[in-house]
């Protein structure tokens, strides 16, 4: 396999982890901020569906997480050792890339350090060590932190894709759309119906 082969497999395989992250996260983001206080009271109502937005939430930390720490024995595609092999005289050195962008791209990770740092303590001391449900805010970032995090990771590996195989990438959702998406609506009228149709049969009249 060639250097640019080997390229063009690490940022399809980060690609697949940011891609699942956005769509657990962008999942997660309307079960918790919903369209209506109608389907936020039903979510809230419903364990069913409190346990699926932590789930939700919980795949996207745990994903996100194999991209953002920093030990050289971490994720084999996390994305600080993956810039960091493209420096002068690194594995992938003769690519070229300038030091100074290197280091703007370093430069942009580290200015978002404290969400990358909850993430992280989300997987290493709470999501793997328990089963709690509740989302403490304290310990997790928030849903637009998480997203810039991504969308910065998204901007670097387009970057070095444009630098090295001149591959484009495709960001876009697959799966969710907020505007296509009435599943928590349809729940809703399924339930007003069912409790109008009980109610005209104990209170006929």
């Amino acid at each position: 396999m060639t250097k640019k082969q080997e390229i063009n497999e690490n940022l399809n395989k980060i690609w697949g982890i940011l891609h699942m992250s956005r769509e657990c996260i962008e999942f997660s983001y309307y079960f918790h901020r919903p369209n209506s206080q109608e389907e936020a009271d039903y979510i809230n109502k419903s364990q069913h569906l409190q346990f699926i937005r932590h789930v939700l939430w919980r795949n996207a930390a745990i994903e996100l997480s194999k991209l953002l720490s920093k030990s050289k024995n971490s994720h084999k595609y996390n994305i600080h050792n993956f810039i960091s092999k493209f420096g002068k005289g690194k594995y992938y050195g003769n690519f070229q890339i300038e030091e100074k962008v290197l280091r703007d791209w370093s430069f942009k990770l580290e200015n978002l350090y404290e969400t990358t740092s909850k993430i992280l303590l989300l997987r290493d001391k709470v999501y793997s060590h328990t089963d709690k449900i509740d989302i403490d805010p304290d310990v997790s970032p928030s849903f637009e932190d998480t997203k810039e995090v991504i969308k910065l990771i998204e901007d670097i590996i387009q970057d070095i894709s444009s630098r090295t195989i001149k591959v484009y990438f495709d960001m876009r959702n697959v799966v969710f759309d907020r505007e296509r998406f009435f599943m928590i609506e349809h729940l809703v009228e399924y339930e007003k119906h069912r409790l109008k149709k009980l109610s005209e049969k104990y209170n006929p009249g």
